[in-house]
């Protein structure tokens, strides 16, 4: 039995799903809005700086809480004697 009948008709709910009318007036770019912005501070001589980037204070380190997980699950070893 073929799967892509059922591929297709969830691809085509997932279009359906997100598909709707598009009004531009009612976007804003805000990539543009940014480099508007710039631009005018340029314009008035404006010192440029750049934007503080947003500090990660929760980053985990995947790799050691694998290699942490993994030592909790075997347990402790014994050194060889």
């Amino acid at each position: 039995m073929s799967k892509l009948p059922r591929t297709c008709s969830i691809a085509k709910h997932i279009v359906n799903q997100k598909a709707g009318h598009f009004e531009p007036d009612n976007f804003e770019d805000q990539y543009e809005t940014a480099l508007i912005d710039l631009i005018n501070q340029k314009r008035a001589g404006e010192p440029i700086t750049a934007k503080a980037r947003p500090q990660g204070e929760n980053v985990v380190d995947l790799m050691d809480a694998l290699r942490k997980s993994i030592g909790r699950a075997m347990g402790p070893t014994e050194a060889p004697r």
